[in-house]
């Protein structure tokens, strides 16, 4: 259901998810859109070294629990690519109850 690769230790390992989000994971999730809200909403035309740094650490932290740490934030930090950050984004989705349509997503993907 949700498959991530991580670079660590200069070799890529795979790690598998093959169950629903829980109440931690969802918990996880409202804090990270918590933080997207205030980042989003604090008026300024960028974000804050300090806000982007937070945002960065919630997510990794997110994905330590919700792979059931079978590997580390520092891991996720370092060894994560574009196609596992979607992965672990679609997770916090999925954890909200974000509903994807497939026409928002070809939408999205023309952009």
């Amino acid at each position: 259901m949700y498959d991530i690769e991580l670079v660590i230790d200069g070799k890529k390992k795979k790690f598998e998810r093959n169950y629903p989000p829980t109440l931690a994971n969802i918990t996880d999730a409202m804090k990270i859109q918590r933080i997207e809200i205030e980042m989003v909403n604090s008026g300024k035309s960028f974000y804050t070294d300090e806000q982007l740094d937070e945002r960065e650490k919630r997510i990794a932290d997110f994905a330590v629990r919700f792979w059931k740490n079978q590997f580390t934030a520092e891991d996720v930090l370092n060894g994560a690519d574009l196609k596992t950050v979607n992965v672990i984004n679609k997770a916090v989705e999925d954890a909200l109850g974000v509903e994807r349509t497939e026409e928002s997503d070809e939408k999205k993907s023309k952009k």
